[in-house]
């Protein structure tokens, strides 16, 4: 009820200077030689105030990532049918690559020189933000007051797992977009998938995408590639081969999304290790993992309630951080 009442007044203070602005405005063109005073016209801010109002649908995105033949799509598929069974909306946002080689692009970044594969990763993440903030729109019209689950086929951050660094910065610095703010706030949880080449390797084809020409040597090094490009993510979990079967593949998968909504799974334990810092040059762990290094604040509030706690958290690297309550 507050946050209504405080979008209610900001659209009125908006409307008002809106409106003095477009008089004033008018006035200056009434003083001009030949200019014949019309009725003035009411600014068009309906658009821009409906985007104002304070929403009580709740979207959540969940990127699905991993390696060449890692199970996305069916995995995809599974998870969404799963989700609506239990009455939860759910999209499917397709991948950008797939969509724009069926268009008969070119996307084998092998045969293109640095600059052009950096404005052809510019252009396909663009492409794939759009995709999904337009899913993301189509969701929260068509859903106002229920929470909505948005499945990603892949995310922006896939992309610099087939560029080199310079490659990335390059990318970087030409739009100014930086690596914490695409992995770490576009999605609520990131999901990888690896690649059956990496612990299945009987199971390993190109049948099912055509857009997959890596050998199972390139798929296990991009599936590595990809991961590391996550590193960071706040949600962020690797859905490897090593229980056989895909069928628990795809449970795990359900598991991970089932505890970030808060739904009720069977029990699933988590392990935490304390390393240490002394082991790490330069962002690399001795074991030859890629570390990243955040500052984390968490701030616990009185809580009322008989069970659960309250809590602000505050995650932080380099200029950046995020909240979460």
């Amino acid at each position: 009820w507050e946050n209504n009442k405080k979008s209610e007044r900001t659209a009125e203070i908006l409307d008002s200077v809106l409106k003095r602005e477009r008089a004033g405005s008018l006035a200056k063109f009434v003083e001009a030689p030949g200019f014949s005073q019309q009725e003035p016209r009411k600014p068009r801010i309906s658009s821009f105030m409906e985007k104002l109002s304070v929403r009580s649908c709740q979207i959540v995105r969940i990127c699905f990532t991993g390696g060449p033949c890692a199970g996305k799509t069916t995995a995809l598929a599974s998870c969404a049918q799963s989700l609506h069974q239990l009455g939860i909306p759910t999209f499917i946002v397709p991948e950008a690559a797939t969509m724009l080689n069926r268009g008969g692009a070119m996307i084998n970044n092998v045969n293109l020189d640095t600059a052009r594969v950096v404005k052809f990763q510019i252009n396909l993440m663009k492409m794939q933000m759009s995709l999904e903030d337009v899913f993301s729109e189509i969701a929260a019209d068509n859903y106002p007051d229920q929470r909505v689950v948005i499945l990603c086929d892949r995310g922006v951050m896939d992309g610099s797992a087939y560029m080199t660094n310079p490659m990335w910065q390059a990318l970087l610095d030409e739009t100014g977009w930086s690596t914490s703010q695409l992995r770490d706030k576009r999605y609520d949880m990131v999901l990888h998938l690896v690649t059956a080449a990496d612990g299945a390797e009987n199971y390993y084809s190109s049948a099912s995408n055509e857009t997959r020409y890596e050998d199972k040597e390139n798929a296990v090094k991009t599936d590595r590639k990809t991961q590391a490009a996550w590193v960071g993510h706040p949600c962020f979990s690797i859905i490897d081969n090593s229980i056989p079967g895909f069928n628990v593949k795809i449970q795990r998968c359900l598991d991970r999304i089932f505890l970030l909504l808060e739904l009720p799974r069977a029990t699933t334990f988590f392990k935490k290790f304390l390393l240490n810092t002394n082991n790490i040059k330069d962002g690399v762990f001795e074991l030859g993992d890629i570390v990243e290094q955040f500052d984390i604040e968490e701030t616990y509030l009185v809580c009322h309630k008989k069970e659960g706690e309250e809590k602000v958290s505050r995650r932080g690297q380099k200029d950046t951080c995020m909240y979460t309550f």
